[in-house]
């Protein structure tokens, strides 16, 4: 994504793009890397490919919801993504393979099953900006060449590397959010691509009116020589800031001869230059520019086709509020929505203005929009849309039953520990003490060795496990979760469990029917062999139990009869991982209803109306309409799809942010001193606040 890690790498990423028949990018962490996807997108323009690649959601967490992946997505979408490689699906959860992120797009994830309905979204879009071709008249020169020139010590360089970097960002920026779309053009490939100045300054499958000298510091001979035959047939080349100084990295007055015709650097400067090439504007309804959309543009034979994203979150996550966006199209259309999570085509607003098609979208906080354009003036819709702001609506009760799609967990991830029989040792974190057993036996370091290059001699050594589990109640049939290693033994309350039923969450943990949970205390004993590819992992009672957590100190107690609409792990769930449905009902009149879920923790909800799909609420303004219900009462189910923080994150690390450091390698689940507390760090999980039901 910037000039450093490109130089540091590879010194320019684009000629790398020459071989690929699908070019491609990793975005990893959630990042919003506009250069890169752009760089990339810029290559397969110029060398006509069909398509490019993105791999998608790398080191995302549980709690990476249906709004982080579709707006993910989108972003990408907009600029040339059209096969997703999403971070998919873990063979085994065994041992540390759990600790890779994201979470997998399968079984192991309780909403895998609704997952199909985004990527039916991103398969549409997809299907859609593959036809035809890129409608983008500006290129780029690409500045990585004068990054070169100040490759050496920090202490010399830092701050000329910090104005070109921010720059580089500043163009990029300032071009995309500001709807004049371009293609960065690489120096080292030009000669091979330039076809010439007839029709625009030709570079391999695409034509650009404009050729922008983003305050270079130095340019090659060649590039300078196409620029200037350009120049004399009538093109245009614009100069952010000063023309360069260098030609082929030696001092040179040439570049400043030739290209005359600058601009400050600014981004009024830059939109009034370019203002006769934007052939798209997005503004707020307030009239001020947009700030956070981008879009593609494609031109088929029998219409054009953009599609419009959001590019950040929005602030305030939860906020149901709509924005509204005047889309100014220069020229005449008849403009029609596709809509991508139906797959219908949509009217809409629009109307004719000094020759241009005016679009009024009104949208959530990361919606995105697919047009088709067909050319010449159709019947104007100018009507506004129908208002979805509640000025009045009916909130449902705050307290309901419910019903959980799997047993609750009490998570085990502490014990006293032994080795070959010795003494018991003060109570560990399970993840910390194996890091100790592994030291004390002189193992390889876990988080080095890779599994498969691990010795595979028989383990020579035993380890032993005791956790106690408190319980409020008696209780039969549950069952206990574990990772095992061959010949390992189980103990609860001095028997031994031995009755297999299946497994929990993945293959890796099998489940067996414990023995009676009795009141009080009581004893798990797991005694293992224990060698280099042994696994040693937190354990998980399941069953049909609530479990009270007061700081380090977690109970078993009797399950909530009721379950409100506060966050589930304040109500007896701390650990749950799965779906909660809440069982609600609201009366109809005949009239339209719309159900709106003001905040909510999850992945999405889904909503049944009298045991019917109705839909799902995934994005701002999490507001869905239900149809129009006749008078009378009508069921209600509300469905959270859960996630697995609460069950398998690291939950006693006091660091928040995510990204590598905590999320993608075994070290977040082993933090110490200030990033480790005994406390448990749970999420909030659940509906948050009631839902609500108005009537339009």
């Amino acid at each position: 994504p910037t000039l450093n890690s490109q130089t540091g790498a590879l010194g320019d990423c684009m000629r790398s793009y020459r071989s690929f028949q699908l070019p491609g990018i990793d975005m990893l962490n959630d990042n919003r890397e506009l250069t890169t996807a752009k760089q990339a997108q810029s290559a397969v323009h110029q060398y006509g490919r069909e398509g490019m690649l993105s791999e998608l959601y790398g080191v995302t967490n549980w709690t990476f919801d249906w709004q982080g992946h579709k707006l993910q997505g989108d972003w990408q979408a907009a600029l040339g993504v059209t096969v997703r490689v999403p971070h998919l699906f873990w063979v085994s959860m065994r041992g540390e393979a759990k600790r890779d992120y994201p979470a997998a797009i399968g079984h192991q994830s309780p909403w895998y099953t609704e997952y199909s309905k985004l990527e039916d979204h991103f398969a549409r879009v997809a299907c859609v900006m593959t036809r035809g071709r890129p409608k983008v008249s500006i290129g780029v020169i690409h500045p990585v060449e004068s990054y070169w020139l100040h490759w050496g010590p920090m202490e010399q360089t830092a701050l000329a590397r910090e104005a070109l970097e921010a720059r580089f960002k500043e163009i990029t920026d300032w071009m995309l959010y500001g709807t004049l779309d371009f293609d960065f053009i690489c120096e080292s490939n030009l000669p091979d691509q330039f076809k010439g100045t007839e029709g625009g300054f030709t570079v391999g499958e695409m034509k650009y009116d404009t050729v922008i000298v983003p305050g270079c510091e130095t340019m090659r001979s060649s590039t300078l020589s196409l620029l200037e035959k350009y120049i004399k047939a009538g093109g245009k080349v614009i100069v952010m800031g000063e023309a360069p100084k260098y030609l082929d990295a030696v001092p040179s007055d040439e570049p400043a001869k030739i290209l005359t015709d600058t601009i400050p650097w600014s981004k009024t400067a830059l939109y009034t230059a370019l203002s006769d090439l934007r052939d798209i504007e997005i503004r707020y309804d307030s009239g001020s520019l947009s700030d956070n959309l981008i879009y593609q543009r494609r031109a088929d034979k029998d219409a054009d086709y953009v599609f419009i994203s959001h590019v950040n979150a929005s602030k305030n996550y939860d906020t149901s509020y709509y924005e509204t966006y005047k889309i100014k199209i220069k020229g005449e259309y008849l403009p029609t929505e596709l809509d991508t999570s139906t797959g219908r085509e949509e009217p809409l607003y629009f109307e004719y203005a000094n020759g241009d098609t005016v679009v009024t979208w009104k949208c959530g906080a990361c919606s995105s929009l697919l047009l088709k354009l067909v050319e010449g003036k159709g019947k104007c819709r100018i009507k506004a849309p129908s208002p979805l702001d509640f000025t009045s609506y009916v909130q449902l009760a705050p307290e309901v039953p419910y019903e959980l799609a799997e047993d609750n967990v009490y998570l085990i991830d502490s014990a006293r520990y032994s080795v070959d029989g010795g003494e018991f040792s003060g109570e560990k974190n399970i993840l910390k003490l194996a890091t100790e057993v592994r030291e004390k036996l002189r193992f390889p370091n876990i988080q080095s060795v890779q599994p498969w290059v691990m010795p595979t001699e028989k383990p020579q050594n035993v380890l032993t496990l005791k956790s106690e589990i408190r319980s409020e109640i008696g209780y039969d049939g549950a069952l206990l979760g574990i990772e095992l290693n061959d010949g390992t033994e189980i103990y609860f309350n001095g028997e031994k469990v031995t009755e297999t039923v299946g497994y929990y969450v993945d293959r890796a943990i099998t489940t067996f029917r414990l023995g009676r949970i009795k009141r009080g205390v009581n004893e798990l004993v797991v005694t293992t062999p224990y060698g280099h590819r042994s696994v040693c992992e937190s354990m998980y009672i399941l069953g049909k139990f609530g479990v009270r957590l007061t700081g380090v100190e977690k109970t078993i107690t009797e399950m909530p009869e009721k379950l409100g609409f506060a966050s589930i792990t304040t109500q007896g769930f701390p650990f749950y991982g799965g779906n909660v449905t809440y069982k609600c009902g609201f009366t109809g009149d005949g009239k339209r209803k719309y159900l709106d879920i003001p905040k909510y923790r999850g992945f999405a909800v889904t909503v049944d109306v009298d045991g019917k799909r109705a839909g799902i609420i995934s994005l701002p303004p999490h507001r869905m309409d239900i149809g129009t219900p006749a008078p009378g009462y009508h069921s209600l189910d509300v469905t959270l799809l859960g996630n697995r923080m609460n069950t398998f994150g690291c939950l006693h690390n006091t660091c928040e942010l995510t990204g590598y450091y905590n999320l993608s390698s075994p070290r977040g689940w082993r933090t110490s001193e200030y990033e480790w507390c005994d406390e448990y760090l749970v999420r909030q999980a659940g509906i948050t606040s009631a839902p609500r039901i108005a009537s339009v």
